[in-house]
């Protein structure tokens, strides 16, 4: 079993007679930390004791990777390289940094060897405030237009299964007015994303195309056409027999 302690320290006030870190923030502080070190189960990573008469947190996990990444973390947040960290640790580091404010110190070590990292006040990276991702949605074009009469207005179109507006040009309007509600479309969209809530902000079509270029109907009328008395009688060779169908179409 691999132990690692988490002290936290307020050189200023010790920590007694009702001064200290409100439980739900500790709470929600380890809660993070589970998810930044990669524990995925709840015997990865446990809280072993408290260290008399401070907020020393002795940690205990069984995995090395886990106790590893504990390392890791600390020792990047108390030199200031948060660049490479995931969302998970990020969050952590986010957290700690609430706690911390401009009162209180953090050292992070492992029991068993000299590694002791001081985490005092840290910088969080300045992330951009959007980013963009590029996916496809299937469905049928159920309303397209501007929603007021202004010159400068906006297009935007509604497709089922999306629950946003998606602006288009121009162009994009009047070539999609044919399939207003008749077929189904795979549109191309641009999706502009709140990095912070995730959630989406604007969209944008780039493209579109027909799921099918021809309906079912359309290809059982030339499959009727091409063998008027049965579709599927007196078929010797599959392969043949469609090799003749699609010559006899062309």
């Amino acid at each position: 079993m691999h132990n690692y302690v988490l002290k936290f320290e307020d050189k200023q006030r010790p920590f007694k007679d009702g001064h200290g870190i409100p439980l739900g923030r500790m709470v929600e502080l380890l809660a993070v930390l589970v998810k930044a070190v990669g524990a995925t189960d709840a015997k990865d990573l446990v809280l072993k004791d408290v260290l008399h008469e401070s907020y020393g947190l002795n940690l205990a996990t069984p995995d090395a990777t886990i106790h590893h990444n504990l390392k890791v973390i600390h020792a990047n947040i108390s030199q200031n390289k948060l660049k490479g960290f995931s969302d998970a640790q990020m969050n952590y580091a986010r957290k700690l940094k609430a706690i911390i404010g401009d009162q209180l110190s953090l050292e992070a070590y492992d029991p068993q060897d000299n590694e002791r990292y001081s985490v005092t006040q840290f910088d969080l990276p300045v992330l951009p405030k959007y980013y963009f991702e590029l996916g496809d949605v299937y469905g049928i074009l159920t309303s397209i237009g501007s929603p007021n009469l202004t010159e400068k207005a906006k297009s935007v179109i509604r497709i089922t299964g999306f629950a946003h507006n998606v602006e288009v040009t121009a162009e994009q309007e009047m070539e999609l007015l044919p399939y207003f509600k008749k077929a189904k479309l795979i549109f191309s969209i641009r999706k502009r994303i709140d990095a912070a809530t995730k959630e989406i902000k604007g969209t944008v079509l780039e493209d579109f195309k027909l799921s099918n270029p021809r309906s079912f109907a359309e290809m059982a009328a030339e499959l009727k056409a091409a063998q008027p008395d049965g579709l599927f009688n007196e078929i010797e060779n599959t392969a043949e027999y469609f090799h003749k169908l699609r010559a006899s179409n062309e």
